[in-house]
């Protein structure tokens, strides 16, 4: 789930930190809101969504560097994927919550993924269900991230009481 991020100027360390509560862990002085960021778990989500494969793996490096310089963080939301929309956040309208942008054309992306999947044949993944307004899981068997849309979370537990 997003969360946000608050700036620090430490006086005990006399440095600078960006963290996820609103008054410092170590000298207690409250810091200046900046914005919002992903859990793990949707970071997972997003990058899985923007190149259909698997988060974590063997084929990351090579991944990474085969897609590198071919996607731009988003302006709107600097990369965050969620924007301010007070009283909370809100799924970017420009990377839909992706957090990145391609600047090639799709079937350069699609090429690529093709060569990764080639040297990794079993790191392909479907794009994440109800992403990113959903709740998201990651399946460690299969290494993927699963979404659930909130009406699915609902009618499950629902079930269990």
């Amino acid at each position: 789930m997003p969360h946000r991020n608050w700036t620090h100027r430490c006086s005990a360390s006399g440095g600078s930190a960006n963290m996820s509560t609103p008054t410092c862990k170590h000298c207690g002085e409250a810091g200046e809101p900046d914005g919002w960021s992903y859990g793990m778990h949707e970071a997972m989500a997003a990058y899985q969504t923007l190149y259909r494969l698997k988060p974590t793996g063997p084929h990351r490096k090579a991944a990474d560097d085969a897609f590198r310089g071919l996607t731009v963080a988003c302006d709107v939301c600097s990369g965050r994927g969620v924007i301010d929309h007070p009283p909370g956040a809100a799924v970017c309208p420009s990377c839909r919550g992706l957090r990145r942008l391609f600047i090639v054309p799709e079937d350069v992306v699609d090429s690529i993924r093709v060569r990764v999947l080639d040297a990794f044949p079993d790191v392909a993944a479907e794009p994440v269900d109800s992403f990113p307004t959903g709740l998201v899981m990651h399946d460690l068997a299969r290494g993927v991230i699963v979404g659930y849309s909130r009406d699915e979370v609902d009618r499950i537990t629902s079930k269990e009481d």
